[in-house]
């Protein structure tokens, strides 16, 4: 915990004669957090380059950096104090309803917030594919019914769909919900309505609805 860094920091001297050193790009953002905490005994190093590796390579002992995942941290064997983190920030897209929206200026909104709306719908949702093998009567769903049942209990939506002859086997695609996987296919598997299902992640999620798009357009002047 950073109420823990003043007496790392100050043993740290005593063992080695030299003051801690933190390597980092936000000097002043740091000398204010420490200072909070404390931890004046610590010397700022000031980073240029991957910040991370500073601590592998001996130019410091400890590093401020921004972070987004945590994975290139744990790949450097750093992890970060429980309240260690100084402040929380995000990207945010901003456009002005007041300048002069060409048509190429549209084109690249359109090609942006389809973009941006399909990886956010994609992050919370999976891709399931239900498939039967040549000779197999299953998957024995009926779109009129069944389909329509699942979208309404699982908001499942039928993405896909190939029913061949008893010789070719058939497949339905959905996509829904990440938090509905377990119960959609425990009711799959219940009623046997398929032999093989996949469960895959993906990585975008395009509709023929932009809502993103379609509220900015509306706005317009």
């Amino acid at each position: 915990a950073m109420n823990d860094l003043a007496d790392v920091a100050a043993e740290f001297r005593a063992r080695h004669g030299r003051r801690l050193r933190v390597a980092t790009k936000y000097t002043h953002l740091t000398t204010d957090f420490f200072g909070r905490h404390g931890a004046d005994d610590c010397e700022l190093v000031q980073s240029f380059g991957a910040t991370e590796g500073a601590p592998g390579s001996g130019a410091a002992e400890a590093i401020v950096d921004i972070t987004s995942t945590g994975a290139t941290l744990a790949a450097n064997n750093l992890r970060i104090p429980e309240d260690g983190v100084i402040l929380k920030s995000e990207a945010q897209l901003a456009a002005s309803l007041k300048a002069d929206w060409s048509d190429k200026a549209r084109a690249a909104a359109k090609f942006i917030l389809t973009r941006l709306e399909a990886y956010q719908i994609a992050k919370k949702q999976i891709k399931i594919t239900l498939r039967s093998s040549p000779g197999m009567l299953s998957p024995k769903l009926k779109p009129q019914k069944e389909i329509k049942e699942l979208k309404k209990e699982y908001d499942a939506k039928l993405v896909d769909m190939f029913t061949g002859s008893s010789d070719q086997g058939s497949s339905y695609t959905f996509v829904l919900p990440t938090n509905q996987q377990a119960a959609f296919m425990d009711d799959m598997i219940s009623n046997q309505l398929f032999e093989i299902g996949e469960v895959s992640k993906p990585d975008f999620l395009y509709f023929q609805r932009c809502e993103m798009l379609e509220r900015l357009l509306g706005r317009l002047v």
